[in-house]
């Protein structure tokens, strides 16, 4: 069980690194960088800067086992930032993270799949884009809840939902380290 989940927290860096830092994200955001300087956009300088703290709360993060909410918490606000300046008002969205949940650990990358997919599968393909929500919270019987909900295309909006890579690697990766008291559900908002 060890291996494999040393095998598991090998392939999740990878595979993290592949979602975060993917050529096509780094060259769109510095594409609409290079257009929003060239129209004197003061746009151009958030952007640049949302980006550089994206790639500051990315790179540790492949380096670790695990993360903190804290830590993910500040690559999801970067990357949030980051499509923000790149859709415009297309895109509202919010981050809540109790101060007492900041230290709680978590598998790295867990959140900001997420809120890619959020992104990608719910408010990309809506014309009026949306929002997303990120909520922490203590459930009754003690536990950590991470909701992320959007009020984009919603699951019937484009493809299978639930089925893609990030979610699989996700639902491994929680029964690895939790077994049965973890899981990932999906739902219509």
């Amino acid at each position: 069980r060890r291996s494999a989940l040393s095998r598991q927290l090998a392939e999740s860096k990878l595979r993290m690194l592949q979602l975060q830092i993917e050529p096509h994200f780094l060259f769109n955001t510095l594409g609409s960088a290079q257009q929003l300087a060239e129209k004197g956009a003061p746009e151009a300088a958030r952007l640049i800067a949302n980006l550089i703290r994206f790639l500051r709360a990315a790179t540790p993060a492949l380096r670790e086992e695990t993360a903190t909410l804290a830590q993910e918490k500040a690559l999801v606000e970067a990357y949030l930032g980051i499509m923000r300046t790149r859709l415009g008002r297309r895109l509202e969205y919010a981050v809540e993270i109790p101060a007492a949940l900041a230290d709680v650990v978590v598998p790295p990358g867990m959140l900001i799949t997420l809120v890619e997919n959020a992104i990608k599968h719910g408010i990309e393909p809506t014309p009026e884009g949306g929002r997303v929500d990120v909520r922490i919270a203590t459930v009754p019987d003690g536990r950590v809840e991470l909701a992320v909900a959007d009020s984009g295309a919603g699951l019937n909006g484009g493809s299978s939902p639930g089925q893609g890579v990030g979610l699989a690697n996700i639902r491994e990766r929680l029964t690895l380290l939790y077994g049965d008291a973890a899981s990932l559900e999906l739902g219509a908002n």
